[in-house]
């Protein structure tokens, strides 16, 4: 059985490997139920499959300072020398 941490290392594979169109969400989530099992991921509010707060968590902390958040894409991608601080862009 994989760890959280060990998904965050895939889920950051997985961004590098499709720059630069990035990780979406629900593509990851998906690809996590598959490869490492259920316990990774849950059902949302609305149903959809989102990823367990221990994966985002270590996946937060190994992807400080070279990883954002496209709220409106709704992916991660890897930082770029214009974005503003922090990990959410818009």
């Amino acid at each position: 059985m994989a760890t959280p941490a060990e998904v965050a290392d895939w889920m950051l594979s997985e961004l590098v490997r499709r720059e630069p169109n990035g990780l979406r969400q629900h593509d990851a989530a998906i690809a996590i139920e598959q490869r490492f099992g259920e316990e990774y991921v849950y059902r949302n509010a609305n149903f959809n499959r989102a990823i367990e707060k221990s994966v985002l968590a270590a996946f937060r902390h190994i992807t400080r300072d070279t990883v954002v958040w496209d709220r409106t894409r709704r992916h991660w991608r890897l930082r770029r020398p214009n974005d503003t601080p922090g990990r959410r862009e818009y």
